[in-house]
């Protein structure tokens, strides 16, 4: 079965709308989480002067 040119063209963009989608749907999920520091997640502070420290 042969395809005419413009069938061609419209699966060929079909493709592409295709791959943009999953490529956004990766990037949304991949940018959604919030970079943190090493240390962030320590807070230093509040272990520093906890009931077990003398001061």
């Amino acid at each position: 079965m042969e395809n005419t040119i413009y069938e061609v063209i419209m699966m060929t963009e079909k493709e592409r709308q295709q791959e943009q989608r999953q490529k956004n749907r990766f990037n949304n999920q991949t940018n959604s989480t919030k970079v943190q520091g090493q240390n962030q997640t320590h807070n230093s502070k509040k272990e520093g002067f906890g009931p077990n420290t003398k001061r």
